[in-house]
């Protein structure tokens, strides 16, 4: 389990579990960490699908007004489908993180 030489002060039992406590409880602390910033940027990422969903609603209406201009009309159109894909990228995005990463709560029930 130890490398030869590099704890070799750890001559008992005592120490060795010691060490492993701290390591195992180092750990832990940074896995929590992360759980914490990964739970974070995916509230971010999923604020950014509802902006999506509103930019895309404004192209739609505005598409649907125009009447004089018929390729602005289509541009519009093929803008907001462009737009709508992107957001639903980024919804699965935010799904695909979520499942990756341990909740809070769950890191919480581990202490």
């Amino acid at each position: 389990m130890f490398r030869r030489g590099k704890l070799a002060f750890l001559n008992t039992k005592d120490d060795r579990v010691k060490v492993i406590n701290e390591r195992i409880n180092l750990t832990e602390r940074h896995l929590i960490e992360m759980c914490n910033s990964f739970t974070t940027s995916a509230r971010k990422l999923a604020k950014y699908r509802d902006s999506y969903d509103e930019l895309s609603r404004c192209l739609r209406n505005y598409a649907d007004e125009e009447e004089i201009n018929e390729s602005l009309n289509e541009g519009l159109k093929n803008l907001t489908n462009a737009v709508t894909i992107l957001g639903d990228y980024m919804d699965l995005q935010v799904h695909r993180l979520e499942l990756k990463v341990c909740y809070i709560s769950i890191a919480e029930n581990v202490e």
